[in-house]
């Protein structure tokens, strides 16, 4: 047995908790461990010196003041935790923002720089023409606009 596990098994030796196998082994390992066996005596001496303490009765109303006292400090405790809660509530609800922000610029810069070069004004002149809007109905979003533009509505 290695003197740690023997260690542990001290207390429950004195209070006779030990199984009779664990016993033996215990009572072993004492035998030619010189520090666990010091160790076993310093610890019975304790055990003996609180059996023999006189025992001292609490002041009448003292579990209700002790208790009385702890229920106090956690509402206390509760008071202060929800004043600050709505503070951290908004810093969190603020840099949750933030990181959406942040990523959105991002991925929006990513997405520029893979595009291709910038077309030219021709490009974008024909991107923008009026033949897209060809034989459009009048009721149409097409009809409205050429409503609205007084262009023609023919080739």
């Amino acid at each position: 047995m290695k003197c740690k596990y023997a260690k542990k098994l001290i207390s429950p030796y004195i209070d006779g908790e030990l199984t009779g196998a664990e016993i033996n082994q215990f009572i072993e390992h004492i035998e030619v461990c010189a520090e666990c066996r010091h160790e076993l005596e310093e610890t019975k001496d304790l055990s003996r010196m609180f059996a023999s303490a006189e025992r001292a009765s609490a002041p009448y109303g003292f579990n209700t003041r002790v208790l009385a006292e702890v229920a106090a400090d956690k509402n206390s405790w509760n008071r202060l935790s929800n004043i600050f809660r709505p503070f951290f509530v908004r810093a969190a609800e603020a840099a949750f923002a933030c990181i959406i922000v942040i990523v959105g610029i991002i991925s929006g810069s990513m997405l520029i720089t893979k595009t291709a070069t910038p077309a030219n004004a021709v490009e974008i002149r024909t991107a923008f023409h009026l033949d897209a809007f060809e034989a459009a109905p009048p009721d149409s979003l097409g009809g409205v606009y050429f409503a609205i533009t007084g262009a023609p509505d023919e080739k």
